[in-house]
């Protein structure tokens, strides 16, 4: 099954075929208000492009396996929280319009991630039916990748090899800056030994003008959310197929940063 796209998920406007009451339906209003484009930048402009992970990222990239109802929940509550606050980085960047959209977007935020929390974790209830040696040999061969190919290195070269056509990178300190953080990245299991591979980053953007006034362009983050492939897929697939998976995530990563940036 494959979930439906961030922008879809974040805003809950994009869930063709089913019925939308009056809240949902101000709300997408409110969204499509305090949504205008705020992080392009113009074509040929210098950018400083950065691609981190922070200190508490934890281990790496990781097998979720929470296989119990009470886990479930507060998987579901986590996501919940999590996209009220994505909400809330979102909203940050309508300015004075900040009263207006917080309220939505934190609201919008907080139902999407509560579903794709259900989603991930819900489907992860019946998780314990995956052999812990399954579980062991997932994340032998998680390790094993990420030490071939550090997810910053590989998506810096991405956005930078994309990049390079539109704008200049440099690092000049008086350049627009533009920063990649991994939030997320790893293998979330399901039922019938089912995983998925997800992936979150933020993204934020900062000219030179706005480090003056203490504020920030734009500030948002950005989901990717593959489909559940058999737990064989994951542990038994050629290197090569395994190494596709997660380069189509970076991929499409890179393709939202670069829609955001005004790349297309």
């Amino acid at each position: 099954m494959q979930i439906e796209s961030t922008a879809q998920a974040r805003t809950g406007c994009g869930f063709r075929g089913r019925r939308r009451d009056s809240l949902v339906a101000l709300v997408c209003a409110l969204l499509a208000a305090c949504s205008a484009p705020r992080g392009d930048v113009p074509r040929g402009k210098e950018l400083q492009l950065a691609v981190v992970m922070p200190a508490d990222f934890g281990d790496g990239i990781q097998v979720n396996r929470k296989s119990t109802g009470k886990s479930a929940a507060k998987g579901a509550g986590g996501g919940a929280a999590g996209g009220a606050v994505g909400g809330a980085m979102v909203a940050a960047a309508c300015g004075p319009w900040f009263l207006v959209c917080a309220p939505a977007f934190i609201l919008v935020g907080a139902v999407g991630g509560g579903i794709g929390g259900a989603a991930v974790v819900g489907g992860a209830t019946a998780a314990g039916h995956w052999p812990v040696e399954r579980f062991e040999q997932l994340q032998t061969r998680l390790t094993r990748f990420q030490q071939a190919h550090d997810p910053v290195a590989t998506l810096q070269s991405s956005l930078l090899g994309r990049a390079n056509a539109h704008w200049k990178i440099g690092a000049n300190p008086s350049a627009t800056s533009v920063r990649v953080e991994w939030q997320n990245l790893g293998l979330h299991t399901g039922s019938g030994q089912q995983a998925a591979l997800i992936a979150s980053i933020s993204l934020k953007v900062e000219t030179p003008e706005d480090r003056q006034r203490g504020t920030t362009t734009l500030l948002k983050q950005l989901d990717y959310r593959g489909p559940f492939l058999h737990s064989r897929v994951w542990i038994e697939a050629p290197d090569d197929v395994f190494t596709a998976k997660f380069l189509a995530a970076y991929a499409n990563l890179t393709d939202q940063v670069l829609a955001e940036l005004g790349g297309y």
